[in-house]
């Protein structure tokens, strides 16, 4: 998983290549691409050195400005004189937007009753309006860090910031 950047940033793919019944694989290259959903590539193939003890890496680089998303690592044993032809997309990149968050209460009067204590969120993200995923409110002591009084709340993330959620505060806190 990757943070969304406006520059270049280079991650190590890795492959694992393996011969019939798990035999050690010393021969060949491993060749990285990365693809979105509808197959285009993402930045430029990348060609491992030769496998050694099973194992190929490469450095693979992401553009600058790729837009958040999962994108497809596709790895293909180029073969050798002794091993065909194979390939794996099973795995992942993921680019994500970095988030910030902030919360603010009101101050609430002492009560043996429930009280309902509206709790202004406000999800901020330097790339885009945060608008998706989901929020989880829950008030913790902040010396030590533990949970404080009350169950979490957790919301979908509306399209309108900052918003509010409603936290049960119970009586006699």
């Amino acid at each position: 998983s990757l943070e969304f950047r406006t520059a270049t940033q280079v991650v190590r793919l890795s492959a694992m290549v393996s011969g019939a019944l798990g035999s050690s694989v010393n021969e060949g290259a491993v060749e990285f691409f990365v693809q979105d959903a509808n197959y285009n590539d993402i930045g430029a193939p990348v060609t491992s050195s030769t496998v050694k003890n099973g194992a190929a890496s490469a450095d693979f680089v992401v553009n600058g400005g790729t837009a958040s998303g999962s994108y497809t690592i596709c790895a293909s044993y180029l073969g050798s004189a002794n091993f065909y032809y194979s390939y794996d997309t099973s795995q992942q990149l993921t680019v994500k937007y970095k988030t910030s968050v902030s919360a603010t209460g009101t101050n609430t009067f002492y009560s043996s009753a429930e009280q309902t204590v509206p709790i202004s969120v406000y999800l901020g993200s330097s790339v885009r309006q945060v608008d998706e995923g989901t929020v989880t409110v829950q008030l913790r002591d902040m010396s030590t860090a533990t949970v404080a009084q009350g169950n979490p709340v957790t919301v979908n993330v509306p399209t309108n910031n900052p918003f509010i959620v409603n936290y049960i505060l119970p009586g006699n806190t």
